[in-house]
């Protein structure tokens, strides 16, 4: 069992109420000619609700009606009417809809509200246990949208507890949820001298849902709820509250100086995401200006840390389908024919070219008297001249020998006409350009060469200012992080050793915090920290200011 309040509880069996149900003097009583009261379904410290019958339409509702004894103070009638204000102001399907509000001639008081089937999440805890911590976001994330439309309204709730949370089914969802019970809500736009009454001061609540400054007498704001809704999340996903003491006194005293357990670390077995634990430590903090400005904030971080949690567990995409082969066809065998012809063709001419190419007239002529004997050299065979002597014609090849002559080597008169005119070309003073390139540019060393000796340069050293300013770009991540596990203006000194590459290679704390779990946070934040490549490491101290 769970350690909870011994405040009023809901039950869902009849002939819960101030009497046993035969001694019930209101069963079977019509309220204001129109509400028929056929048993009781719960009761609270104010009151008795029952289920009814309107008596006109047939349609089941509930009715809360306020016992006697309450009925004669003012205060406590105003209380009851505050919550029939606040609930029919808000009009959300997360907020238990308010639909009548009236006296009878005894001078009883009572509201009327829609008619529930289900039990609240305190009866769900007691009997399940520790929930799943995705189910529990589910059924948060419900309670906190009922709040942001109440917020929206300037209404704060102040007494989030699981025995306000109603569980109904509705089609498919088991788990759907309900708000109850605005009677302690503070409405923001109401100032405490226009409307004094207990509502607007004091410590109300139940103690183990209290935000730190209703404790200290402090002005509540949005920010009470999203703290109580934070121990409820806990709560559903851990199975046991986050402060809660042996006496009244002691879960005070919790509340605001007990740093809690994250929920990964009270229930380890439950693999409850990091994110998670960030999600409701920050709800929880002490400092109301630590925690989520807005009860949407809150929400909007929450399903942040579901997403993160289900693409870790998302499986790595498939590959890509290869591309698509193109189908191959058969070549027709005419085509086929065609292009062997083709080629054929341009062999033939590639081949004809280069035997024009490589070959003279005269070795033409003379292997065709080879070939041919019998026919007669023709008597006249000019050589052809460009710009050069003329070549010797070969004889003429007896008809008793069938050799070739082997070809002559040209004359010296030849090269000489067939090489060009170097005397037209101005000649180039080889040693004086030599010199000409020396004087431009000396020509660098071959082979290693020592380094010139002299001063090291680099950078200078890291500033203290330098270091300072990069401090304090780190200084928001160390307080969102680590405020947590400190008290507010509490003070971390950290030593901090810079690489030569800009990097943090080590980070300390020093003094009180040496050694705690706040001091290692910060130095675990710090050592994020990236600065400017220097000529050598350096040593430097910073405080920071949680």
């Amino acid at each position: 069992m769970r350690s909870r309040s011994s405040g009023p509880r809901r039950s869902s069996g009849p002939g819960a109420g101030m009497w046993p149900a035969e001694a019930d003097p209101l069963l079977g009583h019509t309220l204001a000619d129109r509400y028929k009261l056929e048993r009781a379904i719960g009761h609270g410290g104010m009151g008795t609700v029952y289920r009814a019958e309107h008596v006109v339409i047939r349609k089941p509702v509930a009715v809360k009606v306020l016992d006697a004894a309450h009925s004669e103070r003012r205060r406590e009638v105003e209380r009851f009417l505050n919550e029939a204000r606040a609930a029919s102001k808000i009009r959300h399907e997360h907020v238990v809809d308010i639909t009548d509000f009236g006296s009878t001639d005894d001078g009883l008081v009572f509201l009327v509200m829609e008619y529930l089937e289900g039990e609240d999440l305190a009866s769900t805890g007691d009997r399940e246990g520790a929930l799943p911590w995705r189910r529990a976001a589910a059924i948060v994330l419900q309670i906190a949208a009922a709040l942001e439309a109440a917020h929206a309204q300037g209404i704060v709730h102040r007494d989030m507890k699981p025995e306000n949370c109603f569980r109904i089914r509705r089609g498919n969802d088991p788990d759907f949820i309900k708000v109850l019970d605005f009677g302690i809500a503070k409405m923001l736009e109401d100032s405490d001298v226009e409307h004094p009454s207990s509502a607007s001061s004091g410590l109300l609540g139940t103690p183990e849902y209290l935000a730190p400054e209703l404790i200290r007498g402090l002005k509540p704001d949005a920010r009470v709820d999203i703290y109580a809704v934070g121990v409820m999340f806990y709560d559903l996903m851990v199975g046991r509250l986050p402060f809660a003491g042996e006496s009244f006194m002691s879960t005070l005293t919790a509340h605001l100086m007990q740093l809690p357990q994250p929920p990964s670390q009270a229930r380890p077995a439950a693999e409850i995401p990091e994110a998670v634990d960030t999600v409701v430590l920050r709800a929880l903090a002490k400092d109301r200006d630590q925690r989520y400005a807005t009860i949407g904030e809150f929400s909007t971080a929450l399903r942040a840390a579901i997403a993160e949690a289900d693409a870790a567990l998302a499986p790595p995409p498939p590959p890509l389908p290869p591309p698509p082969v193109p189908e191959k066809r058969g070549i027709h065998p005419r085509v086929a024919i065609a292009a062997g012809v083709a080629l054929l063709v341009v062999f033939s001419a590639v081949l004809w070219t280069m035997a024009k190419r490589f070959y003279t007239k005269d070795q033409v002529e003379a292997a065709a008297v080879v070939s041919a004997p019998n026919v007669a050299a023709p008597a006249f065979n000019p050589a052809p001249v460009i710009n050069e002597a003329p070549l010797p014609v070969a004889p003429a090849v007896a008809p008793a020998k069938l050799e070739a002559p082997a070809p002559e080597a040209p004359t010296p008169a030849a090269v000489e006409v067939a090489v060009p005119d170097v005397e037209a070309v101005e000649p180039v003073d080889s040693v004086a350009a030599a010199e000409s390139d020396t004087d431009a540019a000396p020509e660098p060393p071959r082979g290693p060469t020592a380094a010139p000796k002299g001063p090291r340069s680099g950078p200078g050293p890291l500033t203290a200012g330098e270091f300072t300013a990069a401090m304090t770009k780190v200084g928001a991540r160390v307080k969102l992080e680590c405020s947590r596990f400190s008290l507010r203006k509490m003070e971390v000194t950290v030593q901090v050793i810079v690489g030569a590459d800009g990097t943090v290679k080590s980070a300390a704390p020093t003094g009180s915090q040496a050694g705690s779990t706040l001091g290692n946070c910060v130095a675990r934040v710090v050592k994020t920290a990236l600065l400017r490549a220097t000529r050598a490491k350096s040593t430097h101290r910073h405080t920071f200011t949680m």
